[in-house]
């Protein structure tokens, strides 16, 4: 048991290490999990932290896990404009979602693999993955989800100018973001609608989507956009003057979208300076515009320089995590040799206890044998008993009748009476022989006891080995008085003497003592 309890303690010191370990991990994934979702932060850092939840969830070896991390890969990766890359992080999720089975995260990888394509200016593929998670979205009531990819696939349609799809789906998400009061996304519904029309050539239809809006509060960003479709569309209607003017009040929104917004302004500005006459205003937006151009070249250059340089500090982190799963599984290894070792010596101890307790188990079956075969002969003996008690009643009977015999006057009476003493004579002649029989009986039956008790005393006689043999069977000293013809006071007097005899004390029992020298007889 020494043994064994040094093998569990061994064993239990391996997996409270492993689990504490395993917990320190987790904790760690769970930080960087939300250092990744965290707003507040940086988009380098976001990136960060989700590379770091990533190398954990690898050591773990949590498919989940690493999962979730994918997820926040491709999203931090998305923020900073590097969508090549988290495409690639969007096809290790689907992957993984098909082995897990995991519809829900694969319609999730699917709805960003359909935004990142969108973004490449691909919009077939887009199309492809938003389909499959609009129809998920779709049959699970997820409306949130459902309708930004709505958003998403209308777009898509619009890069293919299939303006026949593009306006139902753009129709279908206004009414929707305005029953649900969401204002922000209700305008930008209502400027994308604008913007379609306009395309189309649809000015007044365009015109009526952009008065609905008049009374909302606008963002920078919806505010621009506006103006920008108000500018296009008084230049559709050949009124230059009010676009021209439209298109100065736009303000400048910061490099990502302003560049863009200011680039295609300038540009509507110097072609209707022109067709007004008024060449040197059209000269300077002309200029401008090319600035803009300049500086979204810039901007496109810089992205890819930060790009190639993400892809380096990407590939330089999955060698880390490359090298940290290879120690881990080398540790893996070696704790897995010493559970296999302990497991070994486990078996051992459990075969040995499996057969001393087969062996315990045999000797109780041996027992329990010997307990039966003593039942078995106490219950023989009982049933002499209870004979012998029948005849002892008739001899009693048979004295009774002899009484007053012998003043019996008739003849006839008196050779019946004789007649019948001697037939109950005869009786108890037979009980003298069957007294005889029950003491043959048990010297045979228990000749091997009575030879064990002769190698331990000489002095014992026919009668008292008779008493032990009884005893040793649980006989009580009256059961035994019936069964030898003897009165039970002698039978009280014969285990005092039998106790000196064999030299048992006082405070031993005599059954247990006897019981020691009854082995042979299993």
């Amino acid at each position: 048991m020494n043994w064994l309890t040094l093998v569990f303690f061994v064993l239990h010191c391996v997996l409270s290490f492993s689990q504490s370990s395993t917990s320190q991990l987790q904790e760690k994934f769970t930080s960087s999990i939300e250092c990744s979702k965290n707003k507040n932060n940086t988009a380098g850092e976001r990136l960060q932290c989700a590379q770091e939840a990533l190398g954990v969830a690898q050591l773990l070896d949590d498919l989940e896990k690493e999962l979730i991390a994918f997820m926040q890969m491709a999203s931090s990766l998305e923020d900073i404009n590097r969508y090549k890359i988290a495409l690639e992080y969007g096809y290790r999720g689907l992957e993984l979602c098909a082995e897990l089975g995991d519809l829900e995260q694969q319609a999730a990888f699917e709805s960003i693999c359909g935004r990142l394509y969108m973004k490449l200016k691909r919009p077939e593929e887009a199309l492809q993955y938003l389909g499959r998670a609009q129809e998920y979205f779709g049959l699970t009531d997820n409306s949130a989800k459902e309708y930004i990819v709505l958003g998403n696939m209308a777009i898509s349609y619009g890069m293919k100018e299939e303006y026949d799809k593009v306006e139902p789906l753009l129709k279908r998400i206004k009414n929707h973001y305005l029953k649900q009061e969401d204002t922000i996304n209700y305008l930008r519904s209502v400027v994308n609608l604008a913007t379609l029309f306009e395309k189309q050539e649809a000015v007044e239809k365009a015109f009526r989507e952009i008065e609905g809006i008049k009374n909302f509060k606008l963002d920078t960003f919806t505010a621009n956009s506006v103006k920008v479709i108000k500018g296009k569309l008084y230049k559709k209607v050949g009124d230059y003057d009010t676009a021209i003017q439209y298109l100065e009040k736009i303000t400048y929104g910061g490099p990502q979208i302003g560049f863009r917004i200011m680039e295609s302004s300038t540009k509507e500005l110097a072609e209707m300076y022109s067709l007004v006459g008024n060449y040197e205003k059209a000269s300077l937006y002309y200029k401008k515009n090319a600035q803009f151009k300049d500086s979204i070249l810039s901007v496109n250059a810089q992205e890819r320089l930060q790009e190639l340089e993400i892809l380096y500090q990407v590939s330089q982190k999955e060698k880390e995590i490359e090298n940290l799963l290879f120690t881990k599984k080398r540790k893996n290894l070696q704790v897995l040799g010493l559970i296999a070792l302990l497991f070994c010596v486990l078996i051992t101890l459990l075969i040995i206890f499996f057969r001393t307790r087969r062996k315990i188990k045999n000797a109780l079956l041996k027992s329990e044998k010997l307990a039966k075969k003593l039942m078995h002969r106490k219950n023989e003996l009982a049933n002499f008993a209870i004979h012998y008690s029948e005849v002892n009643r008739l001899i009693r009977t048979v004295n009774t009748k002899a009484e007053g015999i012998d003043h019996i006057q008739d003849l006839e009476r008196l050779k019946t009476k004789i007649k019948e003493l001697i037939n109950e004579l005869r009786t108890h002649n037979s009980l003298v022989q069957n007294n005889n029989n029950i003491e043959a009986y048990i010297d045979t039956a228990y000749s091997d006891f009575m030879y064990e008790l002769e190698l331990i005393s000489t002095e014992l006689t026919n009668k008292e080995k008779r008493i032990c043999s009884l005893i040793v069977i649980d006989c009580s000293s009256k059961e035994i008085a019936d069964i030898l013809s003897i009165s039970p006071k002698s039978i009280n007097n014969a285990r005092s003497i039998i106790r000196k005899k064999l030299n048992i004390s006082e405070k031993e029992n005599m059954n247990a003592f006897l019981k020691k020298c009854i082995h042979v007889l299993v």
